[in-house]
């Protein structure tokens, strides 16, 4: 099972303490996630976006489930014509939450492709 911990994140250059795990298949009502830490997700949508530190409810579905999950708005980039990507932190999350989200991310971890050294990839050996 994967942990989602209540420990606050500290602040500065190297504030990542929790590890991400990219996300293929995860939606969201702001658009697609990138990737989901303990803290919070990435998120790569386009247009409105609520005004930075706002807490908002978040619909965070996969194919197989769906948990609303209250998030802040913590940063956000531009990175094409009308698309962002928006860095989001949880706020609050239950336990129930967690064991949804943690679910969301057990089959997506299942379904994203696994290589291993000597398998082939794109006409090249990958070490």
């Amino acid at each position: 099972m994967i942990h989602f911990d209540n420990a606050p994140a500290p602040k500065g250059p190297e504030h990542r303490t929790r590890g991400r795990i990219r996300c293929g298949d995860v939606q969201t009502n702001l658009g697609t996630v990138l990737d989901i830490s303990s803290g919070g997700m990435r998120i790569q949508g386009r247009g409105a976006c609520p005004p930075m530190g706002e807490v908002v409810d978040l619909k965070v579905q996969s194919l197989t489930m769906c948990v609303v999950v209250a998030c802040r708005l913590v940063w956000k980039k531009r990175s094409g014509l009308f698309r962002w990507i928006y860095g989001f932190e949880f706020v609050s999350i239950s336990d129930d939450q967690r064991k949804c989200l943690s679910e969301i991310l057990r089959v997506e971890i299942g379904q994203m492709p696994t290589v291993r050294p000597g398998d082939f990839g794109g006409g090249r050996r990958i070490a």
